[in-house]
């Protein structure tokens, strides 16, 4: 058994991702388009694949699956540190704007935050 949770995409920047018939029905019902309408957009015959994947520019392995998130690729650190806007990770989320200084508790937050540094 595989375990994606950690993979950059191996298996989907193979030179043919081959589909069934069904896999391209899926595409079909999931965009709600005909049958022959997804063929065309997300397919190509390929050698002896009839349904083939198509592809889109990636920067690590030349062409992946089109559907592949470039911007969510597992153990790319450089790519997650983007769209943080260049911060490392902190570990650590903080309520932001004055939603409970209204009620009081805005000081009472900021101290307990300050003493757990």
């Amino acid at each position: 058994m595989y375990n994606c949770a950690k993979c950059p995409g191996y298996c989907c920047s193979y030179p043919v991702i081959p589909l069934k018939k069904r896999d391209v029905q899926r595409l079909a019902d999931h965009f709600g388009l005909g049958f022959k309408a997804a063929r065309k957009k997300f397919t190509k015959v390929d050698g002896d694949e009839p349904y083939a994947m198509r592809r889109k520019a990636d920067e690590h392995f030349g062409r992946i699956c089109r559907f592949f998130d470039t911007e969510e690729r597992h153990g790319d650190e450089n790519a997650q540190r983007k769209r943080r806007g260049g911060r490392e990770r902190t570990g650590r989320r903080f309520v932001t704007g004055n939603d409970r200084a209204d009620g009081g508790q805005g000081d009472e937050q900021e101290k307990r935050a300050q003493k757990a540094e």
